[in-house]
């Protein structure tokens, strides 16, 4: 590995604090849909209280980037991919428990992924995003292959699991395509 010079240093500063911002609001995203799933399938409060918790530290979390990003003292690429990291584990929870109908490929909720992934894409280089976006697919991969109902080739949920996967890895390749675009636009050349 070559060491960083002090401009693109600053420049990968400069891509997290623009980038924070991007985070903050595909959390958002997460724990709204996730608030409504809980609250339109609860028929009463006992339904209610288990799944707030998680929800709960999610909103907190997401107020603490968001005090940071107002206070202009930004997150490090540590804590954005913490962050996200658990995002995607919440999101899993939410697939293999079955909240919102179904488990595994039957789950809708697979696409709470892809604001996740676009808003990792925009601020981290290619590398870094494509590995975050291989784990992911894998572990998703695995959750439709292993939970029932599992993929069934009589129903073409194959295909739609293809499409899944391929849609998660487009998703991560314009972002970091976009990122790029971007800083070279900070760096004043030509697209």
């Amino acid at each position: 590995m070559t060491e960083m010079s002090k401009e693109e240093k600053t420049e990968a500063l400069q891509d997290v604090f623009y980038g924070q911002i991007v985070f903050i609001w595909a959390r958002w995203i997460v724990i709204f849909s996730t608030l409504f799933l809980v609250l339109r399938n609860a028929q009463n409060v006992a339904d209610i209280q288990i799944p707030m918790i998680p929800i709960g530290l999610l909103i907190v979390a997401n107020f603490y980037l968001h005090g940071r990003f107002v206070m202009r003292q930004p997150a490090n690429p540590i804590l954005l991919t913490i962050a996200t990291t658990i995002d995607f584990i919440f999101i899993t929870l939410v697939i293999v428990l079955g909240a919102g109908g179904g488990t595994g490929i039957d789950n809708p909720f697979f696409v709470l992924y892809f604001p996740v992934m676009l808003a990792y894409s925009l601020v981290f280089p290619r590398r870094r995003t494509l590995v975050m976006a291989f784990l992911l697919i894998v572990v998703y991969f695995l959750i439709c292959l292993l939970l029932p109902p599992r993929i069934s080739i009589a129903d073409g949920d194959e295909k739609v699991l293809a499409v899944r996967i391929v849609m998660l890895l487009v998703t991560a390749l314009l972002g970091t395509m976009y990122w790029r675009i971007q800083r070279m636009r900070r760096r004043g050349k030509d697209t």
